[in-house]
């Protein structure tokens, strides 16, 4: 049993509004307030409770809990957390239960928070404190100042006080059902940190840790000293004045380059650059946790039961029943520096959304880092134009060819550059057909080719290469034999100069514009045949022909990549 507080707690009155989740305690028929607080030097798992039901008595138990939370730090979605289950299973438990709560979940809760406490957090006289409300928790590790506690916890509010917590943990549920984390401490520990399960690098970070690059100047050792930022900025080139480039920092003026003879993440020390590269990228983008979460629900009954669809979006894995179409769960993904992709071929289906933003910012030339969970992680990127792909994939000589093509173009807002775009993009697809990233490609690819838009008015900007050249819509006139014939004997040529060519079919060449083919006699027969056709007059390792129709679908052009 609970038994009621039995001391009459001092009035407080306010002027300012109370935060949302301490106004929900002072409301008419809210459910008394429930305190459980032990002595965390005590070895006995015995938890004291109490019961705030008084109103006087709960707002001023508020105004001191509003102190605390106004010296919270960042709010955090609890998903974005690696609690323990036992704590998770804890937290939800008490919040969706409350008030007729399960008691040992409280005192479970309580005892793992203080027993975890290192040696000086243990000292005498200091308490662990659960407070129970509701949509709200709060957890709390308070030294006592001048005032003694009795066993009867007579001075609560006191207790309480902003001048007297060290540390508290608050976990609160909005609307929305999600359950969102506060915390804080007078001076930062890995406890609260590790409890809570945030990142690696996120404690790094909380911590104050900065990367030190030792070198020797002139016989002098020398170290400098960069935050995590400073280092991403190192690392993609976009820290002015200095750069990274074959393990030596470079400076534009006086210095020419420094040699890094070490570089080294509190204790652990890198010689090789590239190895720190890999492990500090990793770290940047938690990968390891976003693998994990990945796995988990790859194996988990929301993909192999059939009774659900998973549906991966931008910022989050949506879970919907089959039988109701109702999102049964959510599941984060951290969008800070990198869209993580979950979309596996006969398992995680792709939300139109993920494909539209991706697709329109790389047309729009803005930068997207994506990388695929299942697929091993690489730091040094695929980079066609602004899509940067943080995946190890294969890339043929031609495929580098293509690719080297597509970002030589100072703008990419062509049509030609956006079909070389294409173009890339469906080669990395087709050599790396192993890789759980190219369901997700393909996708995009055909994403990006639905947006551009022949438009026979236009002229074309970029001029022609050893790559690409334009052709008319002659070329494709008259019988298969015919057109195999003309485009091999082209082609030889061109493949005697380069390993890889470009041909788009459907240009007028005095105009320098487009002037457009019927679609109505080209069909996947005709394109397969000039394939198996070309490849053979050719000895060309790979030929493909690709037809792309105008909106209305009537006419459009065709696309020839041959590679040697």
């Amino acid at each position: 049993m609970i038994d009621a507080e039995g001391e009459q707690m001092s009035k407080q009155h306010y002027i300012f509004e109370y935060l949302p989740e301490l106004q929900r305690i002072l409301n008419e028929n809210t459910p008394p307030v429930l305190v459980f607080y032990r002595r965390v030097k005590s070895k006995a798992t015995e938890v004291s409770q109490r019961i705030v039901e008084d109103k006087d008595k709960q707002r001023a138990l508020v105004d001191v809990l509003q102190k605390i939370l106004n010296t919270a730090h960042e709010m955090k979605e609890m998903d974005t957390l690696d609690l323990t289950p036992n704590r998770e299973f804890w937290v939800i438990s008490l919040l969706d239960s409350y008030p007729n709560i399960d008691v040992t979940h409280a005192q479970f809760l309580l005892n793992d928070f203080t027993f975890n406490m290192t040696s000086r957090m243990r000292e005498e006289e200091k308490y662990g404190i659960l407070i129970i409300s509701q949509d709200m928790i709060i957890l709390c590790h308070s030294k006592f100042g001048e005032v003694t506690i009795t066993p009867d916890f007579e001075v609560l509010p006191r207790m309480l006080d902003s001048d007297n917590i060290i540390r508290f943990v608050a976990f609160i549920k909005k609307k929305n059902g999600r359950i969102y984390v506060k915390y804080h401490e007078d001076y930062k520990t890995k406890f609260l940190m590790e409890w809570l399960g945030v990142s690696k690098k996120e404690l790094f970070s909380y911590m104050g840790g900065k990367y030190r690059f030792e070198s020797e100047f002139d016989g002098i050792r020398i170290a400098l000293e960069f935050t995590e930022e400073d280092i991403y900025k190192l690392i993609t080139g976009g820290f002015r004045g200095i750069s990274l480039k074959d393990g030596q920092l470079m400076f534009e003026s006086p210095l020419d380059g420094v040699p890094i003879n070490l570089i080294r993440i509190g204790r652990k020390p890198y010689s090789d650059f590239e190895e720190f590269k890999q492990d500090f990228l990793i770290e940047y983008f938690t990968v390891d946790k976003i693998v994990q979460k990945y796995k988990e629900l790859l194996n988990s009954h929301y993909t192999t039961s059939g009774l659900y669809r998973a549906l991966d979006d931008l910022k989050e894995v949506i879970i919907l029943s089959q039988k109701t179409g109702k999102t049964e769960r959510t599941i984060p993904k951290r969008v800070d520096n990198l869209i993580p992709i979950f979309a596996t071929k006969n398992k995680i289906e792709i939300k139109e959304n993920l494909l539209k933003n991706v697709g329109i910012k790389v047309l729009n030339g803005e930068h997207v880092r994506i990388f695929h969970v299942g697929d091993e992680f690489s730091s040094k990127p695929i980079i066609i134009k602004s899509l940067e792909i943080y995946n190890t994939l294969s890339v043929s000589e031609a495929l580098s060819e293509i690719i080297s093509s597509t970002n030589a173009s100072e703008t990419g807002r062509s049509y030609i550059d956006k079909l070389l775009l294409y173009v890339a993009l469906k080669l990395l697809i087709l050599e790396n057909q192993d890789k759980k990233l190219s369901f997700f490609l393909d996708r995009l690819s055909e994403k990006i080719l639905s947006y551009i838009q022949i438009s026979e008015a236009k002229k074309v900007l970029r001029k022609e290469d050893v790559i690409i050249e334009y052709k008319s819509r002659e070329e494709l006139d008259g019988k298969d034999k015919a057109i195999i014939d003309r485009i091999s004997k082209d082609l030889k040529s061109k493949l005697e100069n380069g390993i890889v060519v470009v041909f788009y079919f459907g240009f007028d060449e005095k105009s320098r514009s487009f002037d457009p083919i019927s679609m109505g006699r080209i069909n996947d027969n005709r394109l397969r045949a000039w394939e198996n056709g070309v490849k053979t007059k050719t000895k060309a390792s790979k030929v493909y022909f690709h037809a792309i129709p105008k909106e209305d679908s009537r006419k459009g052009m065709v696309l020839m990549v041959a590679i040697k």
